[in-house]
């Protein structure tokens, strides 16, 4: 049986502060490229975000900027 390995490469982020209008799905887009990847930004910030449907205006939340290598 053979197995896939996933090399881990440290997430590096940067901070972003929240404004009016913006949601996970966008900030995804964003930085990301994609909004479906909008709950990589979540799993990062998940102590400080009760809903990922309601971001706060002025909220700082951190954004990575590395992926998995495969």
């Amino acid at each position: 049986k053979e197995e896939k390995v996933t090399k881990e490469i440290p997430v590096l982020h940067l901070k972003h502060v929240v404004v009016e209008g913006e949601s996970l799905w966008k900030l995804a887009e964003q930085y990301l490229s994609d909004g479906k990847r909008w709950l990589e930004i979540y799993e990062l910030n998940r102590e400080h975000i009760s809903d990922p449907n309601l971001i706060l205006e002025r909220q700082e939340l951190f954004i990575p900027i590395s992926q998995r290598e495969e």
